[in-house]
């Protein structure tokens, strides 16, 4: 099973890829996606749900791309995930407003809720900034 699906992984490098190179700065799509190793066209959907979560903006036609809508110190992991995959749940009981009458499930649930805020959190605590200076090689 995997967390990080491989839209969200593009997402996430062409948001560090932006970060590392100027984020005050348009960034051309076909930047982004040689930097990030995406097809052109997949990057694009992908930036579109950034883009309708207020994350990046995006600009058509000459001298347009993609720019940070948010400081990329404010935009958090668990914040690009929800916006490109949906809510984050390490089981549907966990995602909100979800009824459910099995008893046992309950007690599972209140067993690994835990483990889920502690998942909500690392994944809030992580920044895109964090992630491009992690990433930066030792000079």
């Amino acid at each position: 099973m995997e967390l990080i699906k491989r839209n969200t992984d593009y997402a996430l490098r062409a948001l560090v890829h932006m970060a590392e190179a100027d984020n005050d700065r348009i960034h051309p799509m076909g930047e982004l996606a040689a930097a990030t190793g995406a097809p052109e066209t997949f990057l694009r959907k992908v930036v579109q749900k950034l883009d309708a979560a207020g994350v990046v903006a995006t600009r058509r036609g000459r001298g347009g791309g993609v720019c940070f809508q948010k400081d990329p110190d404010a935009i958090t992991v668990l914040e690009v995930v929800e916006a490109v995959q949906g809510p984050v749940a390490i089981n549907k009981c966990f995602i909100a407003n979800r009824e459910c009458d099995d008893r046992f499930a309950c007690l599972i649930r209140s067993n690994l809720g835990g483990i889920q805020n502690d998942l909500l959190e690392l994944l809030r605590a992580a920044t895109v900034t964090n992630l491009a200076r992690d990433t930066r090689l030792p000079a």
